[in-house]
């Protein structure tokens, strides 16, 4: 059995398919190292002689004045560790902000934000401190922002013009009201100082290549610190602060908060966001290890918004369609995957949500030869959590249980594992 995982209890219940539960949480450590977030960025930056690969930046170190980076978000300390491991004492200037205390062996600045789910004083101080560094830098210097999923709400701070408790207001009012998946992603883009384009912006003309673990949605993972904001997404955050009954709507009213320009332009051209880990990633490992244990893997789609009662049907009411596919005679059994968004604001808790989605997926199983999963990476609430993974079949109540490390955040995974055995049948 893994040790990633704090779970005697899944493996003591004799009431249950005790052979799937073993299978699941394998399942579940593969899609975490299929997407932690220290390899992805260790495969993403290389430097070989004196070649030079950040993301889909290929350069020569004399064409690189200096190398800046600020990382942020639940996974900054080993996205940090690894961009500072392939490029060594090349980068000269970086930031990491992180619900951690300390960024153990890491020679740069650490800023500990705990809460990643609300804005606060720590992390407006810290989203300071990163447009200060960024805005040392100029032509000829590459800066590297890392972002991961909880840096929403550690660089959320509002514009000059904003009172922060207006700011706060809105956050918490569209967080609680609008349940479009990224709404909030998309309103910090808008709204704050450092969203939305603003971090790479600070810059004096430096090359920015962002590198990216995200849930969904990498180019606005933490409301897009390096990612241009455009008229689209200002309209949809316009829309969303009216549907969240925000009077006034402050971008009626806020005046050049929305790039625009030549300039602006131009700068977008030395910006890039890459995409290094996420929630496919997470799949196609699990996929993978699905298939080592001779099962056949197949990946369903889910919708991504609703209630978990909702998802649960759904996603149960799919598996049983794949699993009345044939499979060929040299495997055990199946597995159907799926990746989920529970509606959750980004850097958000959601382990209650998914003890109702196991639930209702136990109470909507029709086959006694299947075992459901469900795993969530990354946490945001004090003490911070790591992960949670929860198990079922119908013969047993769901059980949660937490992750003891490997870590990364990529969302939340579902599985279905059927392994027909003989005296079994249909509930």
């Amino acid at each position: 059995m893994t040790s990633l995982f704090d779970a005697p209890e899944v493996l003591t219940d004799t009431g249950s398919d005790l052979e799937g539960r073993r299978a699941l949480l394998k399942v579940f450590s593969s899609a975490i190292a299929g997407a932690d977030a220290y390899a992805a960025v260790r495969s993403a930056v290389n430097k070989e002689g004196n070649d030079l690969r950040v993301g889909n930046l290929f350069t020569h170190t004399s064409r690189v004045k200096e190398i800046a980076f600020v990382s942020v978000g639940i996974a900054a300390v080993p996205m940090a560790s690894a961009l500072v491991a392939a490029l060594g004492d090349l980068v000269t200037q970086g930031l990491v902000i992180c619900p951690e205390r300390e960024a153990t062996g890491l020679p740069f600045q650490v800023r500990q934000v705990v809460d990643t789910s609300l804005p606060s004083s720590a992390g407006a101080a810290a989203a300071e401190e990163a447009l200060e560094l960024a805005s040392g830098l100029g032509k000829g210097d590459l800066f590297i922002p890392l972002i991961s999923p909880g840096a929403l709400g550690m660089l959320a701070t509002p514009q000059p013009k904003m009172a922060r408790e207006s700011f706060l207001h809105i956050f918490e009012q569209v967080r609680s009201t609008v349940r479009r998946e990224g709404a909030l992603n998309e309103v910090m883009a808008a709204l704050s100082r450092s969203q939305g384009g603003r971090l790479a912006q600070a810059t004096r003309g430096a090359k920015t290549e962002a590198l990216v673990v995200h849930n969904g949605g990498a180019a606005l993972t933490g409301g897009g610190p390096a990612t241009r904001l455009t008229a689209e997404v200002w309209e949809r955050a316009r829309e969303c602060l009216d549907e969240a009954g925000i009077q006034p709507n402050p971008l009626h009213s806020l005046p050049g908060t929305l790039p625009s320009g030549p300039d602006d332009k131009m700068a977008s051209s030395q910006t890039r966001v890459v995409a290094v880990a996420g929630p496919i990633e997470a799949l196609e490992s699990a996929g993978d290890e699905a298939g080592h244990a001779k099962h056949t893997p197949r990946l369903l789609w889910v919708h991504r918004d609703g209630p978990p009662e909702a998802l649960a049907a759904q996603f149960v009411q799919e598996a049983e369609a794949a699993f009345r596919r044939p499979y060929p005679a040299n495997f055990r059994g199946q597995a159907a995957f799926a990746g989920l968004s529970l509606g959750t604001a980004e850097g958000m808790e959601s382990t209650d949500l998914l003890a109702r989605f196991l639930q209702a997926g136990r109470q909507e199983l029709h086959r006694r030869d299947v075992t459901l999963g469900v795993l969530y990476t990354g946490g945001s609430r004090p003490p911070h959590v790591k992960g949670c993974v929860g198990l079922t079949d119908v013969a047993s109540e769901p059980v949660m249980t937490g992750m003891k490390g490997g870590f990364t955040d990529v969302g939340v995974v579902a599985v279905a594992w059927r392994t027909p055995q003989r005296g079994r049948s249909h509930r």
